[in-house]
């Protein structure tokens, strides 16, 4: 509770439903006073016709008795002015407080009961890795042998596989062999082109062969580094998401708990303020007692 709010409440004085009823009757009380107030005058009236000796008292002034209230009901106006006053702001005060808990954040209420409640694990956090992290872990020669394997397997990949030189170069050796003359132009002005291979094609299949046997060599080779790394990249991030799943079912369940207990002291704050007894000020008791005899 606000510091400046405690001074409307103690353990006897009475409730807000009551404080509001009793300030309603002060200020109907007041009003009557100002009423009697208004209405003030010192002076008699008489009137008589010209005709007449006879005279008719048609109003009275305040007489000394009443002129001696107006101290009293001014005293009285003031005390319930400021009963209305206080009352009002004291109810303000605990509506204020009621709508501070409802409000209360879960966080601002960890900090100010000195909680402690786990963070939520993030991924980023945790030990994951990715190929590229394992292979940078292996010897110098594993890594060079693991390079010179990627490379070649590029490289003849590149050069034997469909579009490559030498595929490209295979293809058309094939397709001349059967087609050996082709001629361009008509009339004295056509050219014959003829083809022939320039090594024996069985060279050119022997070669061929023997680099693909090299490519998938390689690239088997290669395949079965990576199978290893892969795995070892499976069982570490295996190892790191169940136990990112372990903190993170702690988490809810803590944080689940502290929920509870959040809500919980929710409900006993509204229920201490709900008991809160708004008291009257020494000062204002006695207009206090009037006005409550009077709701009676």
């Amino acid at each position: 509770m606000q510091e400046k709010n405690k001074v409307f409440f103690g353990e006897n004085g009475i409730t807000s439903t009551s404080a509001n009823h009793i300030a309603n009757m002060a200020k109907e009380y007041v009003q009557h006073l100002q009423d009697e107030d208004t209405a003030i005058g010192f002076l008699d009236c008489k009137v008589s016709l010209m005709t007449s000796n006879e005279s008719k008292v048609i109003a009275y002034g305040m007489k000394s008795d009443v002129l001696k209230r107006i101290p009293d009901n001014l005293q009285k106006i003031t005390e319930a002015n400021s009963l209305i006053a206080w009352l009002r702001e004291a109810i303000k005060a605990k509506e204020y407080e009621m709508e501070s808990v409802s409000a209360l954040d879960f966080e601002v209420y960890l900090v100010a009961e000195h909680l402690e409640c786990p963070k939520c694990p993030e991924k980023e956090n945790y030990g994951f890795v990715e190929f590229d992290n394992i292979l940078a872990t292996l010897p110098i020669k594993e890594r060079i042998e693991y390079y010179e394997l990627e490379t070649k397997s590029a490289v003849i990949g590149k050069f034997i596989h469909p579009g490559g030189s030498y595929a490209k170069a295979r293809k058309e050796l094939k397709y001349r062999i059967l087609h050996p003359i082709t001629m361009e132009g008509e009339g004295q002005q056509a050219m014959i082109y003829e083809y022939a291979p320039s090594i024996e094609a069985n060279n050119i299949e022997d070669l061929f062969f023997k680099l693909q046997n090299e490519h998938r060599s390689a690239q088997a080779s290669l395949n079965a580094i990576r199978f290893k790394i892969q795995q070892q990249v499976d069982e570490i991030n295996h190892k790191e998401n169940n136990r990112l799943s372990v903190d993170k079912t702690v988490f809810i369940e803590t944080r689940k708990k502290l929920q509870i207990d959040f809500n919980a002291y929710k409900e006993q704050k509204r229920a201490e303020l709900s008991k809160l007894k708004i008291i009257i000020p020494n000062s204002l008791t006695g207009i206090f007692e009037i006005l409550n005899k009077m709701g009676k």
